[in-house]
Formats: C-alpha cells, structure tokens, sequence
C-alpha cells in the first residue's frame, strides 16, 4: 500500500512539473514570437523613416534637411 502511495504522488509530481515545463515553453514561445514582430514592426518604421522627407511637410526635396 506505501508503494502504490509512494508511485501516485510521483506520478502526479512529474505530471504536474510536465504540465509547467509546458506552460513554460509556451510562454517562451509567446515572447520570441512577439520579439520577432517587434523586430519587424522597427525594421519597417526604419525603412519608413528613410524613405520620409526630412522637411517635414513630405514635399519633394533633395532629403538633406539643410538650409542652402
């Protein structure tokens, strides 16, 4: 009877630390994924932001952005 006790609660411990490993890597998951947009969305207001006009009113200029 203490074995059949003894092999339930170490069971139901790894079940349980496999249940968090889960829960864990999910959640690593999640946060790579939301880097790797994070990386896109600054990658392409980088791209964005060089293709602007500099003068502020987006008009066709030479892009210096300095006074002649």
């Amino acid at each position: 009877m203490l074995m059949d006790r003894e092999a339930m609660y170490s069971r139901e411990a790894w079940a349980f630390s496999m249940d968090r490993s889960s829960a864990i890597a999910g959640h690593v998951m999640t946060l790579e994924t939301q880097a790797l947009i994070d990386r896109g969305v600054a990658a392409a207001l980088a791209e964005r932001d060089v293709d602007r006009s500099r003068n502020g009113d987006n008009s066709n200029d030479s892009g210096t952005g300095g006074r002649r």
